[in-house]
């Protein structure tokens, strides 16, 4: 039996909680498992990379790539948006990186995980696989 992809995401990120959020209520067959990425990052003297990480089909995604897969997974017509991929990845991920190291000045930051304690709790992962 093949494994649920698995998105790793700053948890203390409230653009990032909002984002999973969004995912949770557009894939309602459970496709998608999340995880915090300091759960996957491990030591907590690590820096929190500015990017998700998208655990699939054995691969790793990363930044604007990751965010296609993810989408390609979602209800129509979010899954449309997967043809964003044919733009060199160098400039999505400009712009991704852009958001990215800006998330908590434009969005803010929670220090705790809004979701883990949702009716969605069970879709969570705590550590790697």
């Amino acid at each position: 039996m093949k494994e649920n992809p698995i998105i790793w995401f700053d948890d203390s990120c409230l653009l990032c909680n909002r984002s999973v959020q969004f995912i949770l209520r557009r894939d309602p067959n459970g496709h998608f498992r999340f995880g915090m990425l300091k759960n996957y990052v491990g030591d907590s003297t690590c820096r929190i990379p500015d990017s998700i990480i998208l655990e699939m089909d054995n691969k790793k995604y990363t930044g604007s790539t990751a965010v296609l897969h993810i989408l390609r997974h979602l209800k129509t017509p979010l899954r449309f948006a997967y043809v964003l991929i044919w733009i060199p990845r160098p400039i999505r991920d400009f712009f991704y990186r852009i958001v990215a190291r800006n998330r908590y000045r434009w969005f803010g930051r929670t220090s705790q995980c809004m979701l883990m304690h949702s009716e969605y709790h069970n879709r969570f992962v705590c550590k790697s696989s």
